[in-house]
């Protein structure tokens, strides 16, 4: 057979059943995208792990009180006196660190004329913005910029300085937070987002003298809320943990040190979550395959039905001496292109959602040709094994009986 003849008869065996064909496509669709994005969304994952601890440093180590963990450069701590001032000073004095800053931090309004945001304030030292590696896009930090007149400073996000200040010419402008007022000096450059879609520039820098008698308003007057220690030596973060532990655990008892204070490397915290991360993936894209080859039985059923409906078409053929290997081919193809149909089309749906995503800035998400691939491969392979005891069948079948029974 001609390959236009061949194409025109897939064409016509297709459209023969277009709500039947439509169903089938769709399921085949709704695999094919819960695979591509699942898989995508896992690669989208791991790049925000490895972008946020390139960012960061790898040396990094936080000292954060149980009961305050969670996200120490953007998140929320809770008001503890577990972690002192002298905790710090003695941090810093190890030969194992390079460098050490303590903040005080919370979750509170910020609020410019008639707009208004919930973002985090964070008391900061001298020492916050080199350990933090936070580089300012405009203005200057706290040391060189004079704090003689008028309200306390503050470093804004990006992400501040975009939603409550319109993005330009923002030193000198005065914001509101917790109900204080403070003189914006600088402005930080854009980080992006980080692990799990969180976003590292919402956040407001305030001097920490300020932040725990102005807003925190602690009763414990040296109380910080998270020690970030810069290691001397990247290459051995266990020997620098050990000795944050031992200097911690002078001034406590053991139990104290063991059960209320967490001592982690970024890099440590972040391995974990990208291992988990990757399982997680793994996980959820073989369940969305299970979904393609539930597919698959809608592509049987159209088989099936096309054959009980085409049996004079099929007795014809047969008795004109076309090939059983032909009239196997032709419904192979079938199944086959209803795979890569429903493939195609769930493919163009994951494209459209990631780049929905990006744009709404949750997460730098593409889809990735890995992802594609396995997708199309998924549904090939689907695509095959469901046409081939159709096919098998079709081409067994006795010409005379089709002939008889039509």
């Amino acid at each position: 057979m001609r390959a236009p003849d061949f194409l025109r008869e897939l064409h016509h065996a297709l459209v023969r059943d277009r709500l039947r064909v439509a169903l089938t496509m769709a399921g085949i669709a709704v695999g094919s995208f819960s695979v591509a994005m699942l898989v995508s969304l896992g690669v989208a994952i791991q790049d925000a792990i490895g972008g946020s601890l390139q960012r960061l440093g790898e040396n990094l180590i936080i000292v954060t009180p149980e009961q305050a963990k969670g996200g120490p450069l953007g998140g929320y701590a809770a008001a503890s006196s577990l972690l002192l001032e002298a905790d710090l000073a003695a941090l810093r004095r190890l030969p194992s660190v390079l460098a050490a800053s303590a903040v005080v931090m919370s979750r509170g309004i910020a609020a410019s004329g008639p707009d208004s945001i919930t973002t985090t304030w964070i008391g900061i030292d001298a020492a916050y913005l080199d350990v933090a590696r936070i580089a300012l896009d405009e203005g200057s930090d706290f040391g060189a910029a004079s704090p003689a007149a008028g309200p306390p400073l503050a470093i804004v996000g990006a992400s501040v300085r975009r939603q409550l200040l319109g993005g330009a010419d923002v030193v000198g402008r005065t914001i509101t937070i917790a109900g204080r007022r403070v003189r914006v000096v600088g402005a930080a450059r854009e980080r992006g987002r980080g692990l799990a879609g969180v976003d590292e520039d919402d956040f407001v820098l305030v001097p920490k003298a300020f932040a725990r008698q102005q807003l925190a308003r602690r009763e414990a007057a040296t109380a910080v809320d998270a020690i970030f220690v810069l290691a001397r030596d990247a290459r051995d973060l266990d020997a620098a943990i050990a000795d944050i532990r031992a200097e911690l655990a002078r001034t406590r008892r053991v139990g104290d040190l063991a059960d209320a204070l967490s001592v982690n490397s970024l890099k440590g915290l972040m391995s974990a979550t990208l291992q988990a991360s990757r399982l997680l993936t793994r996980l959820l894209a073989s369940l969305a395959a299970i979904s393609v080859l539930v597919g698959g039985v809608g592509i049987v059923n159209v088989m099936l039905a096309n054959i009980a409906e085409r049996r004079l078409e099929i007795g014809l053929k047969l008795a004109l001496g076309a090939p059983p290997r032909v009239i196997a081919s032709e419904f192979l193809a079938e199944a086959v292109l209803l795979a890569l149909a429903g493939a195609a089309a769930g493919l163009a749906l994951a494209l459209v959602l990631a780049g929905l995503v990006t744009a709404a800035r949750w997460l730098p998400l593409s889809l990735t040709p890995g992802a594609a691939l396995l997708a199309l491969g998924l549904a090939i392979g689907t695509g095959v094994a469901a046409g081939a005891y159709p096919a098998s069948r079709a081409a067994a079948l006795d010409p005379k009986e089709n002939l008889r029974d039509a």
